[in-house]
């Protein structure tokens, strides 16, 4: 199928606008992307990091302190020399440090005779069989002087807890047992959910093997490595340096590129990471490239229409100015030839016989020489509405040149010879304001000429051009006729 000029300048003007539009968006998404990356690397994460850092530490460096403060207790060291006897009064001791800071709970487990005291009373008698009590002596065989700890809480029905763990020695140094507070799991993943949702980026803690040793997601902690997860492994012997320096990589997982920083936090020797995904981080980047081009489709839509309405305004003006004769509005020459094909159509299919009447103003030229052209053209304007006014409206009326006009009428010669005297009798009668200064009067020769078969549009205006003739050489203001061959 052949597409027409204006479809293609339509379809040029779409695919020019849809591909600006689609080039545009996707170079500023593309820069967009590379900048917030980068700038995320440099500068978002360290600083969440930093941040995050802080807080953990504004909310765990109290229960290190109150634990450390605990192993130097002169109260609680001499209560275990004078050989543990009073326990009402460690446990009153204990409930006093849960109750003033709140914390989930507060212990003393003794070296010297096993017993695992806390606010509550005596829990139970430690024992190396026993795998809840692995921590104590894992703790005191290694030497540190504090450490925090995730397990289970036997105390508060194996309820998940950070046990911030402190070595208690008498005056010469001598190991008395462990001390400390407990903080319940549950709180601090809530923590850590909070500066989530606030920071809008992935927070955990791990140890320096790997293991997870809280998170918003309690079901994680103590049982996944980050060694064990996928693109993250490769570079967790990379994160979990124990140095002042924080550390900073990516990995990808599932197509997507995972921001990660670490940060050692020796208070605690627990490491924070920080993880910000590429998709969380494009959210608004995408949102804006999807803005754009709907607008964009929008824009190209509008345009578009505007374009079409434009070009076929100006296509019917054109087409109009092309087929209309400038002075009279009557279709010009081409028009009539388009319509004689017309007329000749219906009459090869439906037998319907037609015929032309070309008329010529009588004496126009001396009109034009006496009273100007103005006055001429004044006549031509009027005795063309005249003549539409008679005519009726499946008539087609022409300007041929000049001062001549001609009518496709569908009837036969007989009856287009009436029409012809109609149309010079009300020429004659009416007032033309073109030609008052000739008197008011004006005539018209008519020359009338049926269609005959073999006829083509040459060959009857040429007949009906000579019985306008016959009609001049008799006098002017007449009707003259050939019939077809």
């Amino acid at each position: 199928m052949r597409l027409t000029h204006r479809t293609r300048l339509l379809v040029s003007l779409g695919v020019i606008l849809s591909v600006s539009f689609l080039s545009l968006s996707t170079v500023n998404y593309l820069t967009m992307r590379r900048t917030l990356m980068r700038a995320e690397e440099l500068s978002g994460l360290p600083l969440m990091r930093e941040n995050i850092y802080s807080d953990i530490l504004k909310d765990l460096l109290p229960s290190k302190y109150v634990a450390s403060s605990m192993a130097a207790d002169s109260f609680l060291i001499d209560w275990v020399l004078r050989g543990e006897k009073d326990v009402d009064a460690v446990e009153r001791y204990l409930r006093d440090i849960q109750d003033r800071f709140g914390f989930f709970s507060a212990f003393y487990v003794s070296a010297i005779t096993g017993t695992y005291y806390h606010s509550e009373g005596i829990l139970k008698t430690l024992s190396r069989d026993d795998d809840h009590d692995v921590w104590f002596y894992r703790f005191i065989e290694s030497g540190k002087t504090y450490e925090l700890d995730v397990d289970t809480n036997e105390a508060a029905a194996g309820r998940l807890t950070i046990f911030v763990n402190f070595r208690l020695e008498d005056f010469d140094g001598n190991l008395l047992g462990v001390t400390g507070v407990g903080l319940e799991m549950e709180g601090f993943s809530r923590f850590l959910a909070e500066r989530q949702r606030k920071y809008n980026r992935t927070i955990y803690l791990a140890d320096a093997n790997g293991t997870i040793r809280a998170h918003s997601n309690t079901s994680l902690v103590e049982l996944v490595s980050m060694y064990e997860q996928p693109g993250l492994k490769e570079i967790a012997g990379k994160l979990l340096r124990a140095s002042d320096e924080p550390v900073d990589g990516s990995y990808r997982v599932n197509g997507t590129t995972i921001l990660v920083t670490t940060r050692y936090m020796p208070e605690i020797d627990w490491f924070i990471i920080v993880e910000q995904s590429e998709e969380a981080l494009l959210v608004v980047p995408l949102r804006n490239l999807i803005r754009t081009l709907l607008v964009g489709l929008a824009t190209s839509v509008v345009v578009i229409v505007v374009s079409l309405l434009t070009v076929n305004y100006f296509q019917k003006r054109v087409q109009r100015l092309a087929t209309t004769d400038g002075l009279t509005g009557l279709p010009n020459r081409r028009a009539f030839e388009s319509g004689f094909e017309r007329f000749v159509y219906r009459r090869e299919r439906y037998g319907t016989r037609f015929s032309v009447i070309l008329t010529d103003i009588d004496r126009f030229k001396q009109i034009n020489d006496t009273y100007g052209h103005l006055h001429g053209d004044a006549a031509l304007v009027a005795a063309s509405r005249i003549m539409r006014r008679i005519i009726r409206p499946t008539d087609l009326l022409a300007r041929w040149g000049g001062d001549e006009f001609i009518l496709l009428t569908e009837c036969d010669l007989r009856r287009a010879i009436g029409t012809a005297e109609r149309l010079r009798a009300e020429i004659e009668s009416a007032r033309i304001d073109g030609a008052a200064e000739a008197g008011g009067r004006m005539t018209i020769s008519l020359g009338v000429a049926e269609y005959g078969v073999d006829d083509t549009i040459e060959t009857i205006v040429a007949r009906a051009d000579r019985a306008l003739y016959d009609a001049k050489e008799r006098g002017r203001g007449g009707v003259a006729s050939i019939p077809p061959s």
